[in-house]
């Protein structure tokens, strides 16, 4: 064996850039952490959230390789993304290649079968979040995911006494330092160019602040969409502010 596989750079086909020749003289030797499976087939929305979680995830496990299972589309929202290693969707194809990994710890978002079924396809050491028995109850994995778990059984919890972010419980249901940290989406420079083109078409202003609503809403949680008058009124009220530029966002659905 010429080459050190076991650095986090190596790709097993050709240098990874950071050296000419990928030996065991490489002065960019970096020796890989964990594996780390993480599986989360939600909405574009949810998915977007759940890359706040990365920073936590490399801060316990350092130097680890995160493979994030989703469903099409959401894998193009997290393409080429520095925190991600590798992203798998429900092809059959992917689902082939998760069948030749094997992981140290999985972190289970979904509350789902779906979800219980990926990890059939491969094999895990440890698991984080949750998991569906044979009778397709889905059941927390780990004590830490017991509050959100029974948050997400009682509206009452959910709604009345339950004083926490979404995100914040999902870290610490994952066994997960929370830190507040932000969603880490970059912008690669094709997208940032595409933005700058955006932009002109739609005669925004790069001095003025530019406000996104989304007017959508996934089909079963229609009672957290605001009601046409009331996104006018939102808009209104943000509009007495001359600074403020108002874009409307949504999908196909949100035409009319």
């Amino acid at each position: 064996m010429y080459s050190r596989t076991d650095c986090l750079n190596f790709t097993g086909s050709k240098p990874c850039g950071k050296n000419e020749s990928c030996d065991l003289n490489c002065p960019h030797y970096n020796k890989r952490g964990q594996q780390i499976l993480l599986i989360h087939l939600g909405a574009l929305g949810a998915v977007v959230r759940s890359t706040a979680l990365l920073k936590a995830i490399h801060q316990k496990y350092p130097n680890c390789q995160i493979t994030w299972v989703t469903e099409n589309p959401a894998q193009l929202l997290l393409k080429n993304h520095p925190d991600i290693h590798r992203i798998l969707t429900l092809s059959e194809k992917d689902l082939l290649i998760l069948s030749a990994l094997v992981f140290d710890t999985a972190f289970i978002i979904d509350k789902s079968i779906e979800a219980t079924g990926i990890l059939k396809r491969t094999k895990v050491d440890q698991i984080f979040g949750f998991i569906a028995d044979q009778y397709g109850v889905i059941l927390p994995h780990n004590q830490k995911a017991e509050e959100l778990w029974q948050i997400g059984l009682s509206n009452n919890l959910k709604f009345n006494i339950n004083k926490k972010t979404e995100i914040e419980l999902i870290t610490e249901a994952l066994g997960l330092d929370y830190k507040k940290d932000d969603y880490h989406l970059p912008l690669f420079e094709n997208e940032k160019n595409l933005q700058y083109q955006r932009n002109f078409e739609w005669s925004l202003e790069k001095s003025k602040v530019v406000i996104g609503i989304n007017t959508g809403c996934a089909p079963t949680i229609q009672s957290k969409k605001l009601s046409i008058e009331n996104h006018r009124e939102l808009i209104r009220k943000l509009q007495k502010n001359t600074n403020y530029q108002i874009v409307l966002l949504g999908g196909p659905e949100d035409t009319e």
